[in-house]
């Protein structure tokens, strides 16, 4: 920062006289730049010095202690927030008034002592005005005694139903890949697409993030949003821990995923200056690294020590302002660092609560323990509860430690009426390219508690994977490879058959008209409204009625003069 004289330049006559009778000098300069130059080599006596500070009231003397324990500068907007400000005034008011006899804060009381100055200096993401102690003064003063670092916020008890995290980021990313392989989708995902992966993945509040996550690595690409070869193969043939790190440290990295524009809760309309994400992620996992692996950490406390020792960590020159950003529930916009919490708080918990619980870098607790796990993957973020605890992957991103390694890869299980169960373990890439040629089908439990997936080869399935130029030998080379157990006689003997004639058998849903007469069914034959509404006779008495118009033809045949009953439909 500047030295003392170059900040004493920027001063009046008037205002380096205030200072120096504060400091017991007697000026003989009669220039403002003559008197700078005496002032400054008065002041930076050793004994003048540790006067000055004696005289200080305690107040003020507590807020320089802080501005040297920081390196000597701290931003205008935290400082004033602490200690008070500077009032802005004039030399002619200032005179009148004799602002420097009754300061009306510590940091004003330091102001005209000369012991700190105010300049602009570069700082992330835009330049921002500091308060700051002369580089050359800062020496002369008795340093702070550093206190021992304290651990940011307070332990509490284990909840009684924890969300456990793990790897489940990496099954889900499959399971996007694979959907994405099989259906035309485009981003933004279209309502059905979203609704569908949502009802497959494990985790379904991830799905934006997976997605961002996908489209970053270059997993996938383009219109229709597809798999890319080049990149997604080699990433789902990895080993499962080295595609969790992957995962996990590109979130770190990224800087184009904003955080803030997706906390639960809030409408972030306008973000000018714009935020910056990657800063303020960092912020806050910089603090988490201080929090003991494997303890149960109060969340609300660690959010307050962030707010204690780093309020500002998103916002360009502390300013609580300029963002326009909207309660959803009220609508109300949430300006001003009275805030703090709502915004900035709710991003703290956000990115712990969200991504690094979806990354399988923290555990979620709840206080009650009323909700199961289950309802917590679910639910709103607010019913996770107040506590969390770092997992190993999340020592291993926060300090560089070595990622926990996961099971052996285990192996898909084949059965004989062409069902697969697939483990979560098996190899991704295993599961990918079983996705291709199979149906998935819904599990029967909870999906939070899903350790397998179950998948179907039908021949709309083996279609689909034709299309894909999947051939059968392709099938039967994959399933003897990756199957726990030989591929049974018969479903091999089901596939080369459909090879070769197609789909022979169509389950189908219908309903039926059955009637009394064979004349009715004539008569509905004969006429053109009714007869479109007719699908395949089955026999004098009954024919098949296209379900979507059963209900047109019932209008159409009391026009007829027949009144038709209806069971179960």
């Amino acid at each position: 920062m500047l030295s003392l004289r170059r900040v004493f330049l920027d001063y009046d006559l008037g205002l380096l006289r205030i200072i120096a009778g504060l400091w017991g000098v007697e000026l003989a300069a009669r220039d403002a730049r003559a008197a700078a130059d005496e002032l400054a080599e008065a002041l930076l006596r050793p004994d003048a010095a540790r006067e000055v500070l004696d005289s200080l009231p305690p107040e003020a003397r507590a807020a320089l202690e802080n501005l040297l324990a920081a390196g000597g500068r701290l931003p205008v907007a935290q400082f004033t927030r602490q200690f008070g400000e500077v009032r802005p005034m004039g030399p002619a008011r200032r005179d009148r008034e004799q602002a420097w006899l009754a300061p009306v804060s510590p940091v004003e009381a330091l102001w005209y002592r000369g012991l700190i100055g105010r300049a602009f200096a570069e700082a992330r993401p835009t330049p921002q005005e500091f308060f700051f102690v002369p580089s050359d003064l800062a020496p002369l003063l008795p340093q702070p005694t550093p206190a021992p670092p304290a651990v940011p916020g307070e332990a509490v008890p284990a909840p009684e139903s924890p969300l456990i995290a793990g790897s489940v980021i990496v099954d889900d990313t499959c399971t996007a890949l694979a959907y994405l392989q099989n259906e035309k989708a485009s981003l933004p995902l279209q309502d059905k697409h979203r609704a569908a992966l949502g009802e497959v993945l494990l985790q379904p509040a991830s799905l934006e993030f997976i997605l961002h996550l996908i489209a970053h690595l270059g997993l996938a690409a383009g219109t229709p949003f597809k798999p890319q070869a080049a990149q997604a193969r080699p990433f789902l043939e990895a080993p499962r821990a080295q595609q969790h790190q992957r995962l996990a440290e590109t979130w770190q990295t990224d800087p184009t995923w904003n955080d803030l524009t997706h906390v639960e809760g809030l409408i972030a309309e306008a973000i000018t200056p714009p935020n910056d994400p990657l800063a303020a992620r960092q912020a806050i996992l910089s603090l988490l690294a201080q929090i003991p692996i494997g303890e149960w950490w109060s969340l609300e406390s660690f959010a307050l020590a962030m707010k204690d020792r780093a309020p500002d960590f998103q916002r360009p020159a502390g300013d609580y302002d300029s963002w326009y950003i909207r309660d959803t529930a009220t609508g109300e916009y949430l300006r001003g660092f009275e805030n703090w919490d709502r915004v900035d708080g709710a991003l703290i918990r956000h990115i712990i609560c969200g991504p690094m619980s979806w990354l399988g870098l923290a555990d979620i607790g709840q206080d009650t323990g009323s909700l199961s796990p289950a309802a917590s993957v679910r639910g709103r973020r607010e019913e996770w509860g107040a506590r969390f605890r770092l997992t190993r992957a999340g020592r291993a991103l926060l300090h560089g430690a070595r990622w926990p390694a996961d099971s052996p890869p285990g192996k898909i299980i084949i059965r004989a009426d062409g069902a697969l169960a697939i483990p979560r373990g098996v190899n991704s890439y295993d599961r990918f390219t079983a996705a291709r040629f199979t149906d998935w089908e819904s599990p029967e439990a909870d999906r939070a508690e899903v350790t397998t997936y179950h998948y179907r080869i039908s021949a709309c399935s083996l279609a689909r994977a034709r299309d894909q130029s999947v051939a059968v030998r392709h099938i039967l080379a994959f399933l003897n490879k990756a199957g726990e157990n030989p591929v049974p006689k018969s479903l091999v003997a089901a596939l080369e058959r459909w090879e070769v004639a197609g789909t022979e058998a169509v389950f189908d849903e219908m309903m039926v008209l059955r009637v009394k007469s064979a004349d009715i069914i004539e008569r509905l034959n004969a006429s053109p409204k009714t007869r479109r509404c007719l699908g395949e006779t089955l026999g004098p008495l009954a024919v098949e009625v296209k379900r979507a118009d059963w209900e047109k033809l019932r209008e159409a045949m009391v026009e007829m003069g027949m009144l038709a009953d209806s069971k179960n439909v």
